[in-house]
């Protein structure tokens, strides 16, 4: 029997069985075909973390589509609307936004702050002028940093904490409100 690793602490264990219920994630279309994936994943037994299931190298822990295609996805979502994809693909517009949310908030967590110099702040409207949000932006690499809720001055100094004691902040004159 091949050991598997613990999905915790990654050391190699003795494989406990499977999963009562089989798993499905969906994969790439096959000649425009819906293609996918079953299995029951092995159960690994760990001395410090007891039975553990054990993840599959397709696709994430939570996740019901294949890493494939979830990059086939957040690759067609730069151009076309969820709504539209989920109807062309024939997948649950809540999976795709929960691919998207999962994704983006990845890259968030990674993205390194530190070295940004200067930041612009601005507030845009939306739905026909009754919501607000506020827009900061690395001014160097023009980029957009975060955009939060609201328009109020916690949106600027809960994200501050983010940058370095020495950077300047640019608030466009018709920000009257912050």
């Amino acid at each position: 029997m091949v050991p598997l690793k613990c999905p915790e602490c990654g050391k190699l264990c003795r494989r406990a069985g499977f999963e009562d219920t089989e798993r499905v994630w969906r994969h790439t279309d096959v000649c425009l075909y819906p293609c996918y994936v079953h299995c029951r994943r092995p159960r690994v037994t760990c001395e410090d973390h007891k039975t553990k299931l054990a993840e599959v190298p397709w696709g994430r822990k939570k996740g019901k589509l294949t890493y494939m295609m979830e990059h086939y996805v957040l690759l067609l979502l730069h151009d076309i609307p969820v709504r539209k994809l989920a109807e062309t693909l024939k997948i649950n517009e809540k999976t795709l936004t929960k691919t998207l949310r999962y994704w983006v908030n990845d890259a968030v967590e990674k993205d390194d702050l530190s070295t940004v110099q200067s930041i612009a702040v601005d507030e845009t409207s939306f739905k026909r002028g009754q919501s607000y949000v506020t827009v900061i932006s690395d001014i160097e690499k023009r980029r957009v940093i975060d955009v939060e809720y609201g328009r109020s001055s916690e949106c600027i100094f809960s994200n501050l904490r983010h940058f370095s004691s020495s950077i300047s902040v640019f608030i466009p004159f018709n920000s009257a409100n912050l």
